[in-house]
């Protein structure tokens, strides 16, 4: 399935039914500069508008929201060491989180990797 995004720099894609991998996307990476620092906020069940990660980069540190009720089944373990990582436009290296959630519709999401004004 193609990956929708936020208007605050997250990347969505869902994987199979009621699964959701999360990610930095490159306008969240633009927004944040160069990564240096990060931390994933909640484990297990969050609800919308948690603050899911927390990310230090040279131009901010975000703290970045979950965009729906969900439950965290997969950490990516290897951002604990290298949160470099989340500056590669590797799309199978700046991801967070995959997620349960019955509460995903593409369509509430944009198209495009860009902030609304």
């Amino acid at each position: 399935m193609a990956k929708v995004y936020t208007h605050y720099g997250l990347w969505l894609q869902e994987e199979e039914e009621n699964q959701v991998r999360i990610g930095l996307s490159l306008w969240g990476q633009d927004s944040a500069g160069e990564i240096s620092y990060y931390e994933l906020q909640e484990e297990g069940a969050f609800k919308k508008g948690d603050a899911l990660f927390s990310v230090e980069g040279s131009k901010a540190v975000t703290e970045l929201e979950a965009p729906f009720d969900g439950e965290i089944v997969q950490v990516n373990e290897v951002l604990s060491a290298h949160p470099e990582d989340l500056n590669d436009k590797d799309e199978d290296k700046n991801w967070f989180v995959l997620v349960t959630t019955d509460q995903f519709k593409a369509e509430d999401y944009l198209v495009e990797d860009q902030p609304i004004d």
